[in-house]
């Protein structure tokens, strides 16, 4: 018995030592099929950041990793969205189609090595997760 509430005790404490995840949706931009960044903060320090916007024709997705609160990487995704018909009464199917995936790596947490469009869309993306839009 006292093994079993040792373990428990354990637990407990790597829990509060590990800080209580939160995640929170921040809205991104219009978009027809649908757009949300989603925060993932740990005791109030930011680690993730994943967004995506999907417009009639195409999407774009942002997934953005932090440590200690700083970003450190991201990974860009951008697809083609194509529809078919599925039934009499306009209901339709989509299928995306990436054509455009790139990983970017800041080890000195600076957002370097992205050409303009893509820095203006990670740069909003960060802002509106962190609330300084």
């Amino acid at each position: 018995m006292r093994f079993v509430r040792f373990i428990l005790l354990l637990i407990a404490a790597a829990v509060a030592i590990a800080g209580t995840p939160t995640e929170t949706d921040v809205e991104w931009e219009p978009a027809c099929g649908g757009s949300n960044i989603k925060v993932a903060r740990v005791d109030g320090q930011i680690v993730s950041i994943s967004g995506f916007a999907e417009h009639f024709a195409e999407g774009r997705e942002w997934q953005c990793h932090y440590t200690n609160g700083k970003i450190v990487s991201a990974l860009y995704r951008h697809y083609t969205v194509s529809r078919k018909a599925a039934g009499d009464a306009g209901e339709f199917t989509t299928e995306q189609h990436t054509d455009i995936l790139r990983v970017f790596h800041f080890p000195d947490h600076q957002l370097k090595g992205l050409d303009s469009d893509l820095l203006d869309d990670l740069k909003t993306v960060i802002s509106k997760a962190t609330g300084r839009t």
